[in-house]
């Protein structure tokens, strides 16, 4: 539980961007040197959805706008999808895990 109140946390500090859609917003934060790029919005328990490859965050947008009804939502870009910072090396499936 201790990494879904860090992300609260994080997500709190973030500075909005613009909304998307409802009550979803665009958001940023630095983690480590890296840029990313995700949707929040909602209010409830913390919930997190994670993209498939070769996507973004985007792809979940409807169903964030519902899971938002009863969640605090964050659907993050990995890093080098939709508008997160690709990383400067090969980014393979291990810095993913680690990553998330």
């Amino acid at each position: 539980m201790k990494s879904v109140r860090n992300c609260r946390n994080a997500a709190t500090m973030a500075k909005p961007k613009s909304g998307i859609a409802n009550n979803l917003r665009r958001e940023s934060m630095k983690l480590g040197k890296l840029d990313v790029s995700y949707l929040a919005g909602g209010q409830g328990d913390p919930l997190i959805v994670i993209h498939g490859g070769g996507d973004s965050g985007r792809a979940w947008l409807q169903n964030a706008v519902e899971l938002s009804k009863q969640y605090s939502v964050y659907v993050p870009d990995l890093p080098g999808f939709g508008l997160s910072q690709s990383m400067s090396d090969n980014f393979d499936l291990p810095k993913y895990v680690a990553f998330v």
